[in-house]
């Protein structure tokens, strides 16, 4: 490996997404892969291509990166004389791609279960918090969560965090949760 290659990638990653162009992006949109063999030869992303060769790149290689969730992420791998990336190794790498991709699909999966997680207990925190509070079950403490919920038309999880920070749900407006501004899931 040409000394200092190792420091080009992250500019020439900067470089695909101001130009929106270049075989990282190509994988992107939905490619894939895509490869250039030599970038004194490649016609495709004209000037993605001119700019790693004035860096000292000869050949490169995108695979596409795709989760189950729908991440997608582009592996580019940039090498400083051409033909370096023939058939086996396009293989190799898509192949390692895939494993990245389960490996994210893992990781968003997990999250989701942790976010899940929490929101359950933070809505049973919530109900038994209000059946304490208005002695009746914890059930019926869901019910007040639900309905408190249905005629705001929130989530229960908003109602829910209102009132596990020692708030009363029916002075509960939306925007005023800890979640207030964040992302609804």
């Amino acid at each position: 490996m040409r000394r200092g290659l190792r420091r080009r990638g992250p500019g020439l990653e900067r470089l695909q997404a101001q130009l929106d162009d270049g075989p990282g992006r190509a994988v992107l949109r939905g490619e894939t892969f895509a490869r250039v063999q030599d970038t004194i030869a490649e016609e495709r992303w004209a000037d993605f291509v001119a700019e790693a060769r004035s860096v000292g790149i000869g050949s490169m290689l995108s695979c596409r990166i795709a989760s189950s969730e729908g991440a997608v992420a582009a592996l580019n791998l940039y090498a400083g004389v051409p033909d370096v990336f023939d058939d086996g190794t396009t293989q190799t790498i898509a192949i390692l791609a895939a494993h990245a991709g389960i490996a994210v699909s893992n990781a968003e999966m997990a999250a989701s279960v942790r976010h899940s997680a929490a929101t359950r207990r933070l809505i049973g925190t919530a109900a038994g918090i209000l059946a304490e509070r208005h002695g009746t079950t914890s059930k019926q403490g869901l019910e007040m969560l639900i309905a408190a919920a249905q005629s705001r038309g929130v989530k229960v999880r908003d109602v829910a965090d209102f009132v596990a920070t020692g708030r009363d749900p029916h002075r509960f407006a939306p925007g005023h949760g800890r979640g207030a501004g964040r992302r609804r899931h």
